[in-house]
């Protein structure tokens, strides 16, 4: 990414195509590959007959902050498709999904990879920010100190609002939903994971002191794990030394029986977050729960005691 600042608001047209690219400002941030030259004018704020006409959103858009990287998928309605942390991926890309799925009564599964319905997501609308600026993604990887994508979507007859946080290799996702029209719903989940078969182990902490800690191997392979009024979950991957706890909390809860399901399906690990398995939601009501998550590298024998460790802010 380059970055072009100047002295005094202009427009800024691209002369390779007559675009305007940017309105009444002073920073212009665009993708630019290595010796790649681009040419632009500045104009007076307004003069430009053309309005902003930005560049279709690319098919997948990668971030860099930190040791962590990101990759969001247009087709997957603008939700995560993978995951690297110090170069290695931690959870798949192209091979499982993530996001949010709500069964409604009556009508079953509606959300990312639950297309059954015709439904998934409906009037997608996304914004990105860079560095806290905002930010046009291009084909090209970016890097930076923080990135945020901002999404709204409707599931049938229930608004999502979900945001995707990343700086100094902490990622947060929020889920906000709002609900438009009565709605009777059996099972809800947010913040879907399909963590890479490399974790082998997990720990689960609940809001009341209990712990479940285990292994993923043939035992459990294909069988729901799940574990009441969470706290946080972590995995480690012993020969990679590379683990991660995930913490969530709910800010407007819908009940107090949330809990996480782990489902082991030998091709990866799956995570789940469950705020609710039935309820009646009522128009005009609104709720909210966000998830942080921490990467670690540390030797097998001390991982249990950093992913327990009191979250840093």
């Amino acid at each position: 990414m380059k970055t072009l600042r100047w002295t005094g608001r202009s427009d800024l047209k691209d002369l390779a195509d007559g675009r305007i690219v940017a309105e009444n400002t002073e920073t212009f941030t665009f993708p630019a590959g290595v010796g790649e030259t681009r040419i632009f004018r500045r104009l007076p704020p307004g003069s430009a007959k053309e309005k902003v006409s930005p560049p279709p959103l690319p098919s997948t858009v990668q971030v860099t902050c930190g040791a962590v990287k990101l990759e969001l998928a247009k087709h997957l309605f603008w939700n995560l498709n993978g995951i690297w942390y110090e170069g290695t991926q931690v959870c798949r890309k192209g091979k499982g999904f993530y996001g949010t799925v709500i069964a409604f009564s009556g009508l079953g599964w509606v959300g990312t990879g639950h297309l059954e319905n015709k439904i998934g997501e409906k009037e997608v609308k996304v914004s990105f920010l860079l560095d806290g600026r905002e930010w046009q993604p291009g084909a090209m990887p970016a890097k930076g100190k923080s990135f945020t994508m901002k999404k709204s979507a409707l599931l049938h007859q229930v608004r999502l609002e979900y945001e995707v946080h990343l700086e100094n290799s902490r990622l947060r996702e929020t889920a906000r939903i709002h609900v438009e029209k009565n709605s009777r719903i059996g099972i809800m989940y947010h913040f879907m994971h399909p963590w890479e078969a490399i974790f082998t182990e997990y720990l689960l902490h609940d809001r009341n002191g209990g712990i479940k800690e285990g292994k993923f191997d043939a035992s459990n392979r294909n069988r729901l794990v799940p574990e009441p009024f969470p706290l946080f979950a972590a995995f480690y991957a012993p020969k990679e030394k590379i683990g991660f706890v995930s913490r969530v909390t709910a800010e407007k809860p819908i009940t107090g029986k949330d809990e996480w399901i782990l489902w082991n399906r030998g091709s990866d690990r799956k995570l789940y977050y469950v705020p609710a398995r039935t309820a009646t939601l009522k128009s005009g009501n609104s709720y909210e729960w966000s998830m942080t998550t921490d990467f670690f590298t540390i030797p097998p024998d001390q991982w249990k005691k950093k992913a327990a460790a009191p979250e840093q802010k």
